[in-house]
């Protein structure tokens, strides 16, 4: 597949990643805030509109300018990454850390850019997400691509070990492959 149509493809993903979230955040603050919580199971979850001015369980409230510092710079560098990775001279969408690398980035890069646009637009973030049974802090779209991806990452990362040494190939500078195989 030629790279470009693979960065197409890749950017399609991440503006449907992106959708999804801004969906699910529009329809929370146009009906939850008004109508107030949607009980799917009760006692155990709900859908309730809720701001969120702080971070994960909203540590360090109003730090609005750090979160936008952060979620950018986070952004910037998993672009970087993912231009880097299907840039790689040894770039085969064949590989299982190639297949997973463009599943995964994507996610974080949107629940990243996700939480980063509500915080530019709102000065806070749109939670909805309501685990009352074990009083969980309410959460997103957003904030769920980057824990399912952070944790298939580690468990990739991890304990499979072909994952882990093909990563470190594709990240690998053109000099550093040059001087690997000359060792060799």
């Amino acid at each position: 597949m030629k790279k470009h149509l693979l960065i197409f493809i890749e950017s399609l993903f991440l503006i449907a990643l992106l959708g999804l979230d801004r969906w699910v955040k529009l329809w929370s603050e146009n009906y939850l805030k008004t109508n107030g919580s949607v009980v799917l199971i009760p006692g155990v979850f709900q859908f309730t509109y809720a701001r969120n001015v702080g971070a994960a369980f909203s540590i360090l409230e109003n730090q609005q300018w750090f979160f936008i510092l952060i979620a950018g710079v986070i952004s910037c560098l998993l672009i970087y990454v993912l231009f880097k990775v299907i840039h790689s001279q040894s770039f085969s969408l064949k590989g299982l850390c190639e297949k997973w690398l463009l599943i995964l980035i994507p996610m974080v890069l949107a629940g990243a850019l996700g939480n980063l646009y509500d915080r530019l637009r709102y000065g806070y973030v749109i939670d909805t997400f309501d685990f009352v049974l074990i009083h969980y802090p309410i959460f997103n779209v957003a904030d769920s691509y980057i824990v399912i991806a952070v944790i298939i990452f580690a468990v990739l990362y991890l304990f499979v070990k072909p994952f882990s040494v093909r990563l470190e190939e594709l990240l690998k500078r053109p000099e550093e492959i040059k001087s690997d195989e000359s060792d060799a």
